[in-house]
């Protein structure tokens, strides 16, 4: 890793033979060796003018000081859905893919705002019909990406409210039953938690220990969801909407 940094900054010294810069970039920064970031920062020190670095990592605390006050810091999160729901919107006009705009709603959640697994999802869900003018229905996205029905979703989020533990087991059967797994199922019910914040909803979330029984994928459920609540926490106050308070991955280049 050291002399492939040296060998970096040795060819980086040189002008470019075609255009006016030369743009390195480097992923997962952070995992240079201590040795590797001393002979990145030899160039960073006296940059040429002609050499464009830019570096990419999640883990900015792992980069040395002596870097980070070398460079400008640019932080990115993911995509916003009015930002996604245009881009993807106009992919499927010019690839000529119809799919129900609560299809494409769907598919955007599951991406989780990530463009390249947004684009992988509607990719993969195109190859199913091989006449692409074949709509793409909710239904088949929920099916093929596996998310739990939502009707089964409110009824489980009832049935913890009223601890109705018989009839938690019973309908965490059906969704594994139907393909779905433990995290999705606690995705959904971590959804429809957070759109509607209540008071009840919150107390309910302190309760779900005493009422998940001896099933195991429930006690799985319930513990994804309390470590979702624990890195982002609901809080609500007398004069303002509910709010989520997560920690988002960070990403800084």
């Amino acid at each position: 890793m050291v002399e492939n940094i040296r060998e970096l900054r040795d060819k980086a010294m040189l002008a470019p033979t075609t255009g006016k810069y030369k743009v390195y970039i480097i992923d997962e920064i952070h995992m240079l060796s201590k040795n590797a970031f001393n002979a990145l920062l030899k160039i960073l020190e006296e940059p040429p003018e002609h050499i464009v670095f830019i570096f990419a990592t999640t883990n900015p605390e792992k980069i040395p000081a002596t870097i980070l006050s070398r460079v400008q810091i640019f932080h990115f999160k993911l995509a916003d859905k009015s930002v996604m729901q245009p881009f993807l919107e106009n992919i499927c006009q010019k690839e000529g893919i119809n799919i129900e705009k609560d299809a494409l709603s769907l598919l955007i959640e599951q991406g989780g705002g990530s463009f390249r697994d947004s684009l992988s999802i509607l990719d993969q869900l195109s190859n199913l019909h091989p006449d692409k003018s074949t709509l793409i229905t909710t239904e088949e996205v929920s099916s093929a990406l596996g998310v739990p029905k939502q009707v089964l979703i409110q009824e489980l989020l009832t049935s913890y409210e009223q601890e109705n533990v018989e009839q938690i087991r019973s309908l965490v059967e059906e969704l594994i039953n139907q393909g779905n797994k433990a995290e999705g199922i606690a995705t959904s019910l971590i959804k429809a938690i957070v759109q509607n914040p209540t008071a009840k909803n919150l107390h309910l979330i302190e309760k779900l220990y005493a009422v998940n029984g001896e099933f195991a994928s429930a006690k799985l459920i319930v513990a994804l969801i309390l470590d979702h609540f624990k890195a982002a926490p609901i809080t609500i106050s007398a004069t303002s909407a509910p709010q989520v308070q997560a920690k988002n991955p960070e990403v800084i280049t």
